[in-house]
């Protein structure tokens, strides 16, 4: 375990023209056009940080994670054990996460159940030993307009109702033990579950209503074993208000539509929760439509008893603040033309503010709200079936062009999974980028390796892209986490430009390896609703069992972002403990926090503009955030003079300093460092951009003036005295100094004093801006002579030039 504190490193630099030459080691993959190394592109740190501690005996999966501007902090969600429960009775927690330091924080607010760091979120069954009640798959995203966190999951709760003056009575409910519904809790920026009872307890909202008793009433008493699952959430600025979106397989067979679902066949669905004040509670809450239905899989079927075999899963949502619109993106295998049953592809809807539908194509009717396909797996390929699928998808909204991008995982060849995206019109229709390929774990003929679970983001300061999915390119099932960025600031008319280069390695850690690994998904050794197998079809279908490892990411605004993962605590499959880790990125040059110079031995503080007069052996730099750039040769670059840009062809390149390890050490060849300005610039590196702008900051310029300046004073001079007191004698004396120029000159006497008879020393000092001080003298001897008369000619000043000295 490690835990993030801003990081000394020490950097001590070396006088070398050019590159400064280093031994690195890179894994490589295959690009579409030839073979690149694996870089770190911009990781912060030189671990994977560890954020949950369910260990030794319990696990901890299904991450996700949101960012508080306000408080700089991450709040990461995800499923364990309940701390004093069962093994099996399973809880959302949260964890804040310092967004600087990478720190674990606990909830300050009173009367939080915590266990560590971490903090309990749902309050599922009756909290007994034995409860047979559990809450998975966690969704988290956060409203800066009240500094809150809607947290959304899905749950077989109990809808529990407690008596308040008997709350030992245990609480009671219709829902039964494997029934699952989405509920939600709002989570203050301290910790506080904001949700409550009549009796101020935290209190589970649930938001989807299947509503058992209603079928069994209308059903002749059945208890159909119908469930929602996949939650996604995702929040509108404009009216303060979340959307939560997830996939159900209940039954509307009793509606008048020809269109009606049909029990066991799964649609997306959503719901409105409004953060707006209420005149009995402190939320509104639900508003709007109940349940509204968005997609339509399996719409076109004569024989409607066939239309549970059509199913929408896996929703994700955008939120537009331009048009003030949601964008709906799910997995479904649909029967619309060119595609047929089991064959999975990527389809959207856009929905108004309200939950309406946007853009109705022509023809179809009122009454048919269209899917938009997204995705064509296989197309192009001869695997335009059912042997290729996409799935899972991800979206995010770029604000400044007004397009979504949409990205998800999928075999475009047969077996050969990887990771694609489409960037999208506000209307969701497509652009020219469409299928275009991200990620590259296969060689191209071996389907062992593979692109899974991808999540993105959005970073408005950059104007990029970053997608980020698990894969195992090197070892076949050693999954570990990778990214790529893309230039956002296009019109879509061309494929997208990768920035920094290829796929870069986000989550390795040879202490924490196979940090993503999942070979399977009985990985998590823990048993599944209702007893269900950990087979493909189950995890497809139900998809509360789908990749509980999979990355999720989120943007700061500022080129910063956290992603966080599931994986095996310590490398040993046999011990199946997964705990969540996490690592913070920055596409942003590091900012230096504070500086130091020093002889070697001793450290004095460095400001920007100072000038330093002692011995400089090394920089000392203490960086707000370690960004490692995995085998880039530096992140600064020190320059002789006032260097304002970080080309490498300026003759004033003295040297370029790596900054990507939590220590880094470079042995100068020539110490001290002489005297003169330096100007030490955050670049990319010397040999490529490294995804980091090149001279996009100038961290500081400091001066080295170690020597003093140089006297200018007059030789020996032997005057005439001019009267009984002596001779007024005028003198220059100058000092030059290398750095300051001109420094003044005192001198004692001073210059214009009445010098007596004899020898008199005269004693010069001038001090640089550094404070470096030089001292010299001369002598001025004054000889007797014969007095004038008194009517004689005025007494007569003698000038004596300066010489250098």
């Amino acid at each position: 375990m490690r835990w993030w504190q801003p990081l000394v490193v020490m950097l001590v630099i070396t006088w070398i023209i050019g590159d400064h030459p280093l031994t690195v080691h890179a894994r490589s993959i295959v690009s579409p056009d030839t073979a690149v190394k694996i870089t770190l592109n911009s990781v912060i740190g030189d671990s994977d940080e560890r954020i949950s501690f369910a260990a030794p005996t319990l696990d901890a999966f299904e991450p996700d994670v949101a960012y508080n501007p306000i408080t700089n902090q991450y709040l990461v969600v995800f499923v364990r054990p309940r701390a004093g429960g069962g093994t099996n009775e399973f809880e959302i927690y949260g964890q804040f996460v310092d967004a600087v330091t990478g720190v674990l924080l606990p909830p300050s607010a009173p009367g939080a159940e915590v266990s560590g760091t971490a903090f309990r979120i749902s309050r599922n069954g009756n909290d007994l030993a034995n409860d047979p009640f559990d809450a998975y798959s966690p969704v988290v995203s956060y409203s800066a307009r009240d500094n809150v966190f809607l947290v959304a999951w899905t749950a077989d709760n109990t809808n529990p109702l407690i008596d308040c003056a008997n709350p030992s009575a245990g609480r009671a409910g219709y829902r039964a033990a494997g029934a699952f519904e989405i509920y939600v809790q709002v989570v203050a920026a301290d910790g506080d579950l904001l949700i409550r009872d009549t009796c101020g307890n935290p209190q589970d909202d649930r938001i989807s209503e299947i509503n058992v008793l209603f079928y069994r009433t209308n059903f002749a008493g059945r208890t159909p074993d119908w469930d929602a699952f996949s939650p996604s959430v995702a929040y509108n600025s404009q009216n303060g208000e979340f959307l939560i979106c997830w996939s159900d397989d209940r039954a509307n067979g009793f509606l008048s539509q020809s269109f009606a679902e049909q029990g066991g066949e799964f649609e997306i669905r959503c719901q409105r929760f409004s953060l707006d004040p209420h005149p009995t509670r402190r939320f509104i809450g639900q508003i709007g439509p109940n349940d509204f239905l968005v997609s339509r899989a399996g719409f076109d079927v004569s024989n409607p008893a066939t239309r549970p075999d059509y199913d929408a899963v896996t929703p994700a949502i955008a939120y537009n603040s331009v048009d003030n619109q949601w964008f709906v993106v799910w997995s479904a295998d649909n029967n619309a033309i060119g595609v047929e049953d089991g064959e999975f592809e990527i389809y959207g809807q856009i929905l108004a503010a309200d939950g309406t539908q946007a853009h109705l194509l022509p023809g179809i009717g009122s009454n048919y709200r269209d899917d938009h396909r997204i995705s064509f797996v296989g197309e192009n390929n001869g695997c335009a079936d059912a042997s290729c699928d996409a799935y899972r998808p991800a979206v995010a909204h770029n604000p400044d062009r007004n397009q979504y991008l949409v990205a998800w995982f999928g075999d475009n060849t047969n077996g050969f999974e990887e990771v694609y995206v489409s960037l999208r019109q506000p209307t969701g229709f497509g652009t020219s980028v469409s299928n275009q390929r991200v990620s590259f774990s296969s060689n191209g003929t071996d389907n062992r390796f593979k692109g899974l679970d991808v999540d993105l983001a959005y970073d408005p300061y950059q104007r990029e892209w970053l997608v980020v999915w698990r894969s195992d390119p090197t070892v076949n099932d050693r999954f570990e986490i990778y990214g790529q960025r893309f230039n956002a600031d296009t019109d879509g008319s061309t494929p997208l430009t990768p920035v920094g280069g290829g796929n870069f390695l986000i989550g390795s850690t040879p202490v924490l390896a196979p940090s993503a690994f999942q070979a399977s998904s009985s990985g998590l050794a823990r048993p599944l609703p209702n007893g269900e197998a950990e087979t493909p079809p189950s995890t497809l279908y139900n998809p509360v069992n789908w990749h509980r490892v999979a990355p999720r990411l989120v943007a700061t605004g500022t080129g910063r972002f956290m992603t966080v993962w599931s994986s095996y605590l310590n490398g040993v499959p046999a011990n199946r403990q997964f705990e969540i880790f996490g690592r913070r990125l920055s596409f942003v040059p590091p900012t230096v926090q504070s500086a130091a110079w020093s002889d070697g031995s001793a450290a004095s503080v460095l400001n920007d503009g100072d000038l330093i007069s002692g011995t400089v052996n090394e920089l000392r730099l203490t960086f707000a955030e370690l960004l490692r750039n995995g085998n880039d040769s530096a992140n600064y670059r020190l320059f002789s003079g006032a260097a304002t840009t970080c080309d490498a062809a300026n003759p004033n390149l003295l040297a370029g300093v790596r900054v990507d390890g939590a220590t880094t050490i470079v042995t100068t060849t020539a110490q001290p460092l002489p005297d003169g300005q330096y100007s030490l610039l955050a670049c990319a590196t010397l040999t490529s951009v490294g995804g980091i702008p090149l001279g996009s900051d100038v961290s500081l310029f400091f001066t080295i003036d170690t020597t003093a300046p140089v006297l200018n004073l007059p030789d020996a001079t032997t005057i005439e005295a001019t009267g009984p007191a002596g001779v007024p004698v005028t003198f220059t004396a100058t000092a030059v100094d290398a750095v300051s120029g001109a420094v003044a000159v005192t001198c004692t006497p001073a210059s214009g004093s009445t010098f007596p008879l004899g020898t008199t020393t005269v004693t010069c000092t001038a001090t640089d801006a550094a404070g470096n001080t030089a001292s010299g003298s001369f002598t001025i001897t004054v000889t007797s002579a014969s007095a004038p008369p008194v009517d004689g000619p005025p007494r007569y000043t003698i000038f004596i030039p300066a010489i250098a000295r």
